[in-house]
């Protein structure tokens, strides 16, 4: 009777740390599941910081592009206002000279009204001069 307690004892010891093993089994699983899952995360965790040190790069690049395109347009407003400014006596210059050239041409067109003027006087003058000499009461010659 000894005996067969003790295997009873036995296949109880036996099948009490089958259980335990069945157990330890399927912790070590969910354990590895849980490390997996984790493991996952921390892959997900490691590449949403990469595209954000990206991201955060990129928007670096375009401040630095914005701040050289600024300096660019600064610089070029600068010397376009010094291109300007060394234009303006020859502008100066030439403004006298059309107002001068205006003032010849007024002139010259007043002088022209005045000689058509004359002339249609002078053409008068000996239209009626022929008709007289036609007529033979104009003054001799």
């Amino acid at each position: 009777a000894e005996r067969e307690r003790l295997l009873r004892d036995l296949d109880d010891a036996r099948r009490a740390a089958d259980q335990a093993v069945r157990e330890a089994e399927a912790a070590a699983a969910e354990h590895r599941d849980e490390v997996g899952s984790m493991q996952l995360a921390q892959s997900a965790a490691g590449e949403a910081l990469r595209k954000e040190r990206e991201a955060l790069a990129a928007e670096r690049k375009l401040r630095e592009s914005e701040r050289a395109a600024s300096e660019a347009i600064a610089a070029h407003s600068a010397a376009e206002a010094q291109r300007l400014r060394a234009a303006e006596p020859e502008l100066t210059q030439l403004r006298v000279r059309v107002a001068h050239l205006e003032q010849q041409l007024r002139d010259a067109e007043l002088a022209n009204k005045g000689y058509l003027h004359d002339n249609r006087l002078l053409f008068h003058q000996l239209a009626q001069l022929r008709d007289a000499a036609a007529a033979g009461t104009g003054p001799a010659p």
